[in-house]
């Protein structure tokens, strides 16, 4: 659980998948390595929560930036449009997580090996004000150059005041960590004057409305067959490239389809930008789940296969932005549809698992999978057959678990 929070916060700020996986995984996955988690399971742990990482506000990866740009949508709206959603996909991880741990009967590392929050806390509160100081301008409608060059301030201030294990920044340090910051916007830079050449064919050629048509075309007018062909292109066309360049290339080409069929602006690209991450999870490319295996030592392809699992929120929160009103619609619309995808993850990471109070019945875990489904689809009738479906299976459980057992080793009293 750890691991999930620091791979989120870690990938955030990071904006490469596979780069916060060799960065934190190093920690991470030894840790739940030594906690009894398999070598598979301890990777796509760590896979999921990086790739998580790319969502989590306020930073995204330099995807909410990006996604400014092309709806032309204030910084501000997308970073908060993007909290709940972003919530609910590290809430799927946890809860597959944590009935994996109680399957298992694992335990977590022995009191006396935890450090006393209390103390971590006051020791390293100012590592915090940085992003607490970004998010504060961003919210106070400061433009995004403007919070990104004070947050920057605020770090190279704390370094200088404050010693890293006894070492404060000097000078030299401030220089390497600008020549390191611009040797990193070259990256960017020339992916993006890349990224530009193809955009200008795709307008001059007209290569983009030609390939919204032909989605809308092979999806014969439905939103779901299209949400699952962008799903497909997005998988292809990221093979291999950055989340950013994954992103770009299928909000160029695919994200006209989505509007065509109806669906805001703003959050046909928000599901483009979640769909693109999947290629770092999702078989046969999975580099993401790879790296993770390099560090775990498990099997590269049972690593993403399971990454891919726990990563299931990459495609439940895009169908719901798509037919709920969880991103664009008034709050009083939005709240029942965040309740009934909770309940609906609890009971399809409880299907997944194989746990929920006790180990599950084959038909159990078939019913927990129907009954998080239909709590996820939209309707208030699906919502309710899902809602009764998973507590029935809850009753059942509690049943079978309060129910006294006979000690068959003591002798029944004689009938006198």
């Amino acid at each position: 659980k750890v691991a999930v929070t620091v791979s989120a916060i870690m990938g955030s700020v990071n904006g490469s998948p596979v780069a916060n996986v060799m960065t934190t995984g190093t920690f991470t996955i030894p840790l739940m390595r030594r906690v009894g988690y398999t070598k598979e399971f301890s990777g796509a742990v760590e896979a999921a929560s990086s790739v998580g990482g790319q969502m989590l506000p306020p930073v995204m990866g330099a995807g909410a930036f990006l996604i400014a740009e092309f709806t032309q949508t204030s910084y501000t709206t997308i970073v908060l449009v993007s909290i709940v959603p972003a919530l609910l996909y590290f809430l799927s991880v946890y809860l597959l997580v944590d009935f994996q741990a109680i399957k298992q009967n694992l335990r977590g590392l022995p009191a006396e090996e935890l450090p006393d929050w209390k103390s971590v806390l006051l020791r390293g509160w100012y590592y915090m004000i940085p992003l607490v100081l970004l998010f504060t301008l961003v919210v106070m409608r400061f433009s995004p150059a403007f919070a990104g060059f004070w947050a920057i301030v605020s770090i190279v201030v704390i370094g200088v005041l404050v010693p890293y294990r006894g070492h404060r920044m000097n000078l030299r340090d401030i220089f390497d960590a600008l020549r390191i910051g611009g040797m990193s916007s070259l990256t960017v830079g020339a992916v993006v004057g890349t990224i530009g050449i193809v955009i200008g064919v795709v307008d001059l050629t007209g290569l983009g409305l030609r390939f919204s048509d032909l989605i809308v075309d092979l999806s014969g007018g439905y939103l779901l067959a299209a949400l699952v062909l962008v799903t497909v292109v997005s998988w292809l066309l990221g093979a291999g490239l950055t989340v950013t360049s994954s992103y770009i290339m299928v909000a160029i080409l695919a994200a006209p389809a989505l509007t065509d069929m109806g669906v805001p602006l703003l959050v046909a690209h928000l599901i483009v930008f979640w769909v693109s991450q999947d290629a770092n999870v999702t078989p046969p490319i999975a580099l993401a789940s790879f790296a993770a295996s390099g560090i775990s030592g498990g099997r590269p392809m049972r690593t993403a296969w399971q990454s891919w699992l726990l990563a299931r929120g990459l495609y439940i929160v895009p169908f719901l932005m798509a037919y709920t009103a969880l991103v664009d619609g008034p709050v009083a619309d939005a709240v029942p549809v965040v309740i009934s995808a909770v309940i609906g993850i609890y009971a399809l990471s409880a299907g997944m698992s194989g746990y929920l109070r006790k180990p599950t019945t084959w038909y159990e875990r078939i019913v927990l999978l129907a009954a998080g489904i239909l709590l996820i689809a939209p309707g208030l009738v699906t919502n309710l057959i899902g809602l009764s479906l998973g507590v029935v299976v809850y009753v059942l459980q509690w049943l079978r678990t309060s129910r006294p057992t006979r000690d068959v080793s003591q002798p029944e009293e004689s009938r006198g």
